[in-house]
């Protein structure tokens, strides 16, 4: 029989395994197919001008973890037609799966508090090793507010980055490609998707810190 102290050892090695894969879930950010209504040719995060440079796959290169996509944008405008895709977007997310759950922009006023609802039956069962979720990019603060209580609740991290969009820091409207439909050219280009991954890559961090983990029990970007 294990003693209290072989407990809470085995327990602390578990919590700060480092994770095997990366699992994003999100909307157009983290991924939208070639439209040519909307005269987007790619595969990737939107207005990213390479696969490479979106921020999904810079976390999963920084953190040199393999990555899985999920894009659900039909969750966000209508949650309740979607909530039986549950099982299939969390599909293979366990003990050793870091997820990131970027969500919310195309939430409706008219259905917000049924999307907060879905919102948060996503989050427990997409929570593996590690949760980081995402403020909206375009910036809905009541939105936010209750997607971070959501995410906290369920012992994530919460990343905000709809302050990236309009910083005067921002490049992004002024230079690399840019796209002939507004709706596109206002996503995060090169310079937004990297803040983003930063961003996520330092909330991973402080998940491990505020988990106890030794600095060798984590890889570094």
């Amino acid at each position: 029989m294990a003693t209290t102290g072989q407990a809470r050892e085995s327990t602390a090695r578990s919590e700060c395994a480092r994770p095997e894969k990366l699992v994003v879930i999100g909307n157009s950010l983290t991924r939208h197919p070639p439209s040519a209504q909307v005269q987007w040719p790619n595969d990737w995060g939107m207005a990213a001008s390479a696969k490479e440079r979106d921020f999904a796959h810079l976390v999963a290169s920084a953190l040199r973890l393999p990555l899985e996509l999920r894009a659900i944008p039909e969750f966000e405008s209508a949650p309740s037609q979607h909530l039986h895709r549950i099982p299939e977007v969390t599909a293979n997310v366990d003990d050793k799966t870091l997820v990131v759950v970027g969500l919310g922009d195309n939430a409706k006023n008219e259905t917000a508090a049924e999307f907060v609802s879905s919102y948060g039956k996503l989050l427990k069962a997409a929570h593996g090793l590690r949760l980081v979720c995402m403020s909206t990019w375009w910036g809905n603060a009541a939105l936010d507010r209750q997607m971070k209580k959501q995410c906290e609740d369920g012992g994530g991290r919460f990343v905000g980055i709809g302050d990236l969009r309009q910083s005067p820091q921002n490049p992004d409207q002024q230079s690399g490609p840019q796209y002939a439909i507004a709706a596109v050219n206002d996503h995060p280009h090169d310079w937004g998707m990297a803040r983003i991954a930063e961003r996520v890559v330092a909330a991973w961090r402080g998940s491990e810190e505020k988990a106890g983990c030794q600095p060798a029990a984590r890889t570094a970007p």
